[in-house]
């Protein structure tokens, strides 16, 4: 179950996202000083929200900001299996190529059109939160139903 506080939290986690982009922008893809700090502050903030975010829904070893972590727990599984060890490790698997891809698209961004690349993880962040928002309002539509009934 995908809480609305996930949700709530990820949409807070677009806004620091979005004032990164626009101070990003502003510097055309290249600041300087203080400039620096007030983006690495902007960027943990929003990554501290990811985590926790992630973290709340209670999945073992998923976590999108940290690929070591999520390896390590996916190489626990390989080396000592459990009955639900198949399933996780599919979605473990999932995880890491989904980082890798991420990474590889947010370098080719760099390298090819530095000034938008803070633009991807942005648009990645507002889909979920959309998707989440979208299930979230379909989930209590037909829950209200239910109870109706």
């Amino acid at each position: 179950v995908w809480p609305r506080r996930a949700t709530v939290a990820l949409g807070v986690e677009a806004v620091a996202q979005a004032c990164f982009l626009a101070v990003w922008v502003a510097t055309g893809g290249q600041p300087l000083g203080g400039v620096v700090v007030v983006l690495l502050a902007l960027w943990a903030l929003a990554m501290g929200i990811q985590t926790g975010s992630v973290l709340s829904l209670g999945i073992p070893g998923v976590f999108t900001t940290a690929a070591t972590a999520t390896l390590t727990y996916l190489m626990s599984d390989v080396a000592h299996p459990r009955s639900s060890a198949a399933e996780d490790m599919r979605r473990l698997a999932g995880v890491l190529v989904s980082l890798f891809v991420g990474a590889a698209l947010g370098a080719l961004l760099l390298a090819y059109a530095r000034t938008y690349a803070p633009a991807f993880p942005l648009v990645v962040t507002v889909f979920v939160v959309a998707t989440a928002a979208t299930v979230l309002r379909g989930r209590a539509a037909a829950a209200d139903k239910g109870e109706r009934r």
